[in-house]
């Protein structure tokens, strides 16, 4: 919508003797251009494309693609008409189609966790897809195969909240090391389920949970982290943070 907007003023002397004066006065006309911003919606659903009514997250890398997690693949959009749908079907490496959290690794992967999948890497350089898992045998293994949410860090670990603990991992080694529930260390996690890992301007790792507040992870030379627990007021109501 456009606003117009003029002032003109008119002023009428009279004055000597029988002689009128007109004056016009023009005011320089100023025009204000409102502008608005029209948003169009377009809805994807089974109709279109998508594979699962479900949306667990989006992100975009590096290339401009949109990346999307529902509860039935990972999906691929480049354009509104172009979707390409990756699940356990198609890719061995995933051994869940339920895609629960996604983030992008500091070499461009994408970083995937799934729900009783584990979590999974996949080089889009090399179209490789990678998939770890918990296994009872390997004390350095996933502590669960749920995939609550995934953050890599500047230093290369790759943080990940699972529905047991804390796992963060290494790369170069390929293995993990568990921060899992222990009510008796006053720096360690109070609570079972890591549902977000997220990264401040600073540097500073947070931790939501459920039902045992939220953690900021304390940086020190220690190879076992620790963790600070900040519990939420009584007026909160509420010990869940995502």
């Amino acid at each position: 919508m456009n606003q117009l907007h003029i002032g003109v003023n008119f002023a009428l002397l009279i004055n000597m003797g029988k002689r009128v004066f007109f004056f016009l006065l023009f005011i320089p006309c100023f025009v204000f251009a409102q502008r608005v911003n029209h948003y169009h919606f377009t809805s994807f659903s089974k109709d279109n494309g998508i594979p699962g009514t479900e949306i667990n997250q989006i992100i975009q890398d590096h290339l401009g693609f949109i990346w999307v997690a529902t509860n039935n693949g990972l999906v691929r959009m480049d354009g509104h008409n172009n979707l390409k749908i990756f699940d356990s079907e198609n890719i061995p490496a995933l051994k869940s189609s339920f895609i629960s959290a996604l983030g992008i690794g500091l070499n461009n992967e994408l970083l995937i966790g799934t729900r009783h999948g584990g979590f999974v890497i996949f080089d889009k350089n090399n179209d490789e897809w990678k998939s770890y898992m918990h296994d009872a045998n390997d004390q350095s293994s996933l502590s669960n195969d749920e995939i609550l949410s995934i953050l890599q860090k500047e230093n290369g670990e790759i943080w990940i909240g699972t529905e047991d603990g804390l796992n963060i991992f290494d790369p170069e080694t390929e293995t993990f090391k568990k921060y899992t529930r222990d009510i008796s260390n006053p720096y360690g996690i109070h609570a079972r389920a890591i549902l977000t890992v997220s990264e401040d301007q600073n540097g500073w790792t947070w931790l939501g949970t459920w039902g045992g507040g939220f953690y900021l992870a304390l940086e020190d030379d220690s190879d076992e982290k620790k963790f600070r627990k900040f519990v939420p007021s009584p007026q909160l109501g509420a010990d869940n943070f995502w």
